[in-house]
């Protein structure tokens, strides 16, 4: 149950991730010029976020990681737009990283 709920915290920050990339590239917010960053910048982490959710399912502490990186760079670069995200991407790359998920016995026939 643990996984599939990282998997969907991992999707939502990708998603946001993306949409928050496009958006700094419009002057959404006017008290903030983010026009120095690089469109090529912009989607690197999201990017990054895209892997660790392809890597959650099947090696969950290489996608933690790899989720914690887009979190912590989409700040970096991306400041305000990208709050939101870091905060599903930083709570599903903890909770990947931490949690292991119990085997589940399966009978023998």
């Amino acid at each position: 149950m643990t996984q599939k709920r990282m998997f969907k915290l991992a999707v939502a920050g990708c998603v946001l991730g993306i949409i928050a990339a496009v958006l700094s590239r419009f002057n959404v917010i006017p008290l903030i010029q983010v026009k120095d960053i690089s469109f090529l910048t912009a989607f690197i982490f999201p990017a990054f976020a895209v892997l660790g959710c392809y890597f959650v399912k099947t090696r969950p502490i290489i996608g933690g990681f790899s989720l914690l990186v887009s979190a912590a760079g989409g700040i970096i670069f991306l400041s305000i737009f990208y709050i939101i995200p870091a905060a599903f991407l930083v709570t599903s790359g903890f909770l990947s990283i931490l949690l292991k998920e119990e085997p589940q016995l399966v009978p023998n026939k």
